[in-house]
């Protein structure tokens, strides 16, 4: 990981939008980050805060399934 931010904008055809299907192209700005460059990779993610025992009723997540 190289930087970390929040996402401030994500458009659509010019148009503002809240989610963009897999595989449709959109826009996507980032906060206080001006420097994306073809061929950069965003990987986006949400950080949620847990009680420990939330966080043992998780597991491993969908790998440590059975």
């Amino acid at each position: 990981m190289i930087y970390t931010s929040k996402l401030n904008s994500l458009k659509r055809f010019k148009d503002d939008a809240s989610e963009v299907r897999t595989g449709f192209e959109c826009g996507a700005g980032v906060a206080n980050f001006n420097d994306v460059k073809v061929g950069d990779i965003l990987e986006c993610f949400s950080v949620s805060k847990m009680s420990a025992a939330e966080a043992a009723g998780q597991g491993s997540g969908p790998a440590g399934k059975k």
